[in-house]
């Protein structure tokens, strides 16, 4: 879906590639008979999208074994680990297997760790962890190849597969680390999920707009993440100075940027690629908004003879040049993802299912949103859950193989039936002037962005069990998350039909109470993990279950002079804490954000954080004002880089500015109290205010007499 006119105009080196690669497809350069050229399907396929039928992959006679690091990479951490899973073969696979792992360095055989696992049926995602001195087998600075091999109990082996190990030198900032356990990502010590969209980027001289303006004014709609569509060669002055310019912008945005590479990834083996590999490294590798590298764009399309080792030696070269990014490749095709996986650190796929007129717009589709569980499912299973798989999902329409773009209830079950099975990552394709066309579909992504900053976190918890499909057809998963006090459970139906049915969780089957329905002004009946509602057509659903009581405070009402919703917990509205309001400033660029957040909190689930862009237009936020009935000290909690100035007021003429001060962790929380307190009979209406440009989190705000 890249080589349109709109793109390759846009971009003559594009326009070049895609010729090859469409006169290449056309001469059948895989070697078939017919020739064919995406996906071995031909473009002048007249077959209707809904009579395709995904095909099935042939039963495994043999067991298969799994591995993964725990962390990629390693730093400073004194055990390392790998993560690894059996899968039987397909005769046995309902029933419980129990095995030995055995690890071993495959260059001189030294033992590294041994482990007992266990394969159960009901749980594709259980790992058994295999722990070991991280100093004694991988040195600082390199990677380690080790071999996993499982055995049966009796001693026969079973089956082997290698994994490298990386450890890189420690640093504190721009690092990008992959958590294994549940394939996301650690940002500078956060778990980040990244939600964005591609868009298209300007390196000529100034104009009154450029297309990557649109990312910055999307920043306030929880878009945190954005891939540049262009590959810039930062051995070119002009081009190394735009990117640098785009980085800063974004770091002051508090998001993050994908650089594409795929420009020069499969150009052959020569001196002047590998410096331009350099370049862009020693540009870009330290900046703190660099998030990924973009290696290539649905390889498996046209499978050109050659591509995968030219891509396998660019993944190399790059993890040696900067071990703290991951790298991205993007795939078209179903069971490709083994094929490919080597040259990645992270998959993503891109099946774009709604309106297709083609069976070569989305590659074994029905034509439905339940395309993206089936894809989702299919290339975990072929590559053993062993890496992370984002979703590009369709934001366009109107043309080649697509009749029409995507409501915005297609939208809304297609990003849920993802994070349900398993993406851990979600970049749009691609938001231009002129994609998506209706304004309505845009606007249903940017809810979404806004509700992934609520439950995407809790998606990058623990999984319970494994993904569950109702009788009614109705797609859950359920997470447990921030130590086991919280349990979310996602919900999509993909039907175009309301649907009554029973959302159960076996792992929960001991809790009955009540599920707050996120985003929603009630809640839910829990009997024994099981959940009755009914889904609209295309409706989706988050369930959150307080599993561990956390001791609530008393809260007075607002007449006799308490804050409500000190600590933010109550967020009806996405992003948004009740009870709060953001100031917006007369500046030009008003890009200051305030966002609630459920990955860092002093007091219950969420914190509020404020993201100031310019010193112009600070990030502020006020909550309700109301009549202190006491004499009284107003405190807030805090957390961030040491040095930050912020300021609190207990009312618009009482404010005191401090600076949040060095502690050991930036995510250390700290209690600042007004020198002043408040008088009886005082209004108030307390304001916290980030002065400096950076981001900072604030948490329960207090009243408390004296």
């Amino acid at each position: 879906g890249r080589c349109t006119a709109s793109t390759m105009l846009a971009n003559p080196l594009l326009l070049l590639l895609c010729a090859a690669a469409l006169a290449a497809a056309r001469s059948g350069l895989r070697g078939t008979e017919q020739a064919c050229c995406w996906c071995d399907k031909p473009y002048n396929a007249t077959a209707s999208p809904r009579a395709a039928t995904a095909a099935a992959a042939a039963p495994a006679t043999d067991f298969q074994v799994f591995a993964s690091p725990g962390l990629a990479p390693f730093m400073s951490e004194l055990s390392g680990s790998l993560l690894v899973r059996l899968l039987p073969p397909s005769a046995d696979r309902g029933a419980a297997t129990k095995f030995l792992v055995r690890v071993n360095t495959k260059l001189y055989g030294a033992s590294v760790c041994l482990a007992d696992g266990e394969y159960i049926p009901s749980c594709p995602y259980c790992v058994v962890g295999c722990v070991f001195e991280l100093d004694k087998f991988v040195m600082e600075n390199s990677f380690t190849t080790m071999i996993v091999a499982a055995y049966n109990e009796s001693g026969t082996l079973w089956a082997t597969t290698e994994v490298n190990v990386t450890r890189a030198t420690p640093r504190d900032t721009a690092v990008v680390r992959i958590d294994y356990a549940n394939n996301g990502l650690l940002v500078d010590g956060l778990p980040f999920f990244p939600y964005g969209f591609f868009h298209q980027f300007s390196i000529g001289p100034s104009v009154e707009y450029e297309p990557q303006a649109l990312a910055y004014e999307e920043v306030a709609n929880g878009f945190n993440t954005f891939g540049i569509w262009k590959y810039l060669n930062a051995t070119e002055p002009v081009q190394r100075q735009k990117l640098l310019e785009y980085l800063e912008k974004c770091a002051t945005l508090g998001t993050k940027a994908v650089v594409l590479i795929n420009g020069v990834s499969t150009a052959p083996e020569t001196p002047s690629k590998w410096e331009e590999l350099t370049n862009l490294v020693e540009a870009v590798g330290a900046h703190p908004a660099l998030l990924a590298y973009f290696i290539a764009d649905e390889p498996d399309g046209l499978d050109v003879p050659g591509t995968l080792p030219l891509l396998q030696q660019t993944y190399s070269f790059m993890k040696k040049q900067d071990p703290y990014h991951p790298i991205l490749l993007n795939l078209n095709c179903m069971h490709t993802a083994n094929i490919w996986s080597s040259a990645t650190d992270i998959l993503m796929s891109d099946p774009y299912p709604i309106g297709l007129n083609n069976p070569v717009g989305c590659d074994e589709c029905s034509g439905d949103v339940v395309d993206v569980a089936t894809r989702f499912d299919t290339m975990y299973a072929d590559i053993g859950y062993t890496k992370p798989v984002w979703f590009i999902p369709q934001a366009f329409g109107n043309s080649e193989h697509w009749d029409r773009e995507p409501t915005g209830a297609e939208q809304q079950a297609m990003a849920y039936l993802a994070l349900i099975h398993g993406a851990t990552g979600v970049l749009y394709w691609i938001h231009t002037l002129e994609h998506p066309a209706a304004r309505a579909v845009w606007s249903a992504c940017r809810v979404l962005a806004s509700q992934a900053g609520e439950i995407a976190p809790a998606a990058l918890g623990f999984r319970l069990g494994s993904i569950t499909v109702t009788e009614e057809g109705v797609h859950l998963a359920a997470f447990e998350h921030r130590g086991g006090a919280f349990s979310t459970i996602l919900a999509a139906n993909p039907h175009h039909a309301a649907v009554g049915t029973r959302l159960c969780v076996s792992e929960l089957n001991y809790f009955t109470g009540t599920a707050q329905v996120v985003f929603e002004d009630w809640t839910a009946a829990v009997v024994r993990g099981c959940i009755d509602d009914t889904l609209p057509p295309l409706g989706t659903r988050a369930y959150r279950i307080r599993l561990e009581t956390i001791a609530e405070r008393p809260v007075r009402a607002a007449a006799q002079g308490a804050q409500l919703n000190p600590s933010f917990e109550d967020a009806h509205t996405a992003g948004t804490p009740d009870s709060f309001y953001r100031f917006e400033t007369e500046a030009q660029d008003d890009f200051s954000t305030v966002f609630a957040d459920t990955r860092l909190s002093k007091d219950g689930l969420h914190s509020v954080r404020l993201v100031t862009a310019s010193t112009a237009s600070p990030a502020r936020i006020q909550g309700m004002p109301f009549t202190c009935t006491e004499k009284s000290t107003v405190s807030v909690w805090a957390a961030g880089h040491a040095g930050l100035s912020f300021q609190l007021c207990s009312n618009e003429d009482t404010c005191e500015t401090v600076k949040i001060r060095a502690v050991p962790s930036q995510y250390n929380w700290q209690h600042f109290t007004m020198t002043e307190p408040v008088a009886a009979g005082t209004a108030v209406a307390v304001r916290v205010s980030l002065l400096d440009v950076g981001a900072a989190w604030f948490d329960l705000i207090e009243v408390t007499p004296v």
